[in-house]
Order: C-alpha cells, then structure tokens, then sequence
C-alpha cells in the first residue's frame, strides 16, 4: 500500500471514529462511538510494523487523555453530558484513537515542536467547539474553554509527537 493511500485511511478512520463518538454522545448514544474508535486502533496495529510499540503510544495516550479530560471536568471547564466523576468513556477511546495519527497522518510534526504546538493550540479547541456545538459537551464558559484547550493543548501536542517519535525510534532498534 502506498504510503499516501495509507495516510488518508488513516486520516479518514481517526475522522470517521471521532464523527461516532461525538454524534453518538450527543444524540444519547454514547456506546456508538467507542467500538469504532476500538475498531481504528485495531486496524492501525493489524496495518502497523511496529505494533508493540504502537500499542504502548496509543496506551500512554490514553492515560493522558484520562488525566486531563478528567481535570477539564472537575475543574468545570468543559461538561459532559454524563454524570461522573471522570469524563465518559466515548472521550477516553478517543485518545489512543488519536495516537495512531502520530506516526502516519501527523507524521510530518515531528522534530517540528513549535508546528505541533500551533496545531494543538488550533486543532483541540477547534475540536472541543465542535463537540459542543454537536451536542456531545457543554462549555459553561467558552472563551475560558477555548483559552484552556488552546494552552494545554500547546503542551499536550508536541509531548504526543516526541513520545510517537521516541516510540517510533525505539521500535526501528
């Protein structure tokens, strides 16, 4: 397969799974949603050369993603629409999900940190707004939201790529 073929399937799945996780939050379905993300992640690895070291990634992002969808909630800056005191599952899948674009679709950020933190800091409140105005979320207050997602999201993006890239590396050894 040719590696522009295999860079938009990529990009397509991760699309098509966040389309089904969100549109499946919103519309009281949120069950929909993470079987498909589950179903990205496997056809990654299934595709993938490396696939322990994907797995590790798509593991360490999913512990990232718990910590801070968790924080974004407690602290009210975003609400789900489930109870808890954790963020819904639907939003965890999302996060290894998310990391199998790392080495494939967002390839490119690596070794270019201030690219991967402009595109954090664009990219996940772009995100998050979406999902609200999907349905999937509330943001009480969104300028704040957006500020909060834009800041951490400029940390959290160029961590994600040099810890795909350091995976990537350690998998080629």
């Amino acid at each position: 397969m040719s590696s522009t073929l295999r860079t938009w399937i990529n990009f397509g799945a991760m699309q098509a799974g966040w389309f089904a996780c969100v549109l499946g939050a919103a519309h009281g379905a949120a069950w929909v949603g993470p079987p498909l993300a589950l179903g990205v992640v496997l056809l990654h690895l299934a595709m993938s050369r490396h696939r322990g070291a994907e797995l590790v990634l798509a593991v360490i992002a999913l512990g990232i993603g718990l910590a801070w969808e968790t924080a974004a909630q407690a602290t009210g800056w975003i609400r789900y629409n489930a109870d808890g005191a954790i963020a819904p599952w639907w939003i965890f899948t999302m996060w290894p999900m998310f990391a199998t674009t790392l080495n494939i679709s967002l390839r490119f950020l690596h070794g270019r940190w201030v690219a991967a933190a402009l595109l954090g800091a664009i990219g996940a409140p772009l995100s998050y707004l979406a999902g609200a105005r999907l349905g999937a979320l509330a943001l009480p207050d969104p300028s704040a939201a957006v500020a909060l997602h834009a800041a951490g999201w400029a940390l959290l993006m160029p961590l994600l790529v040099f810890l795909s890239t350091r995976v990537s590396r350690e998998a080629q050894h």
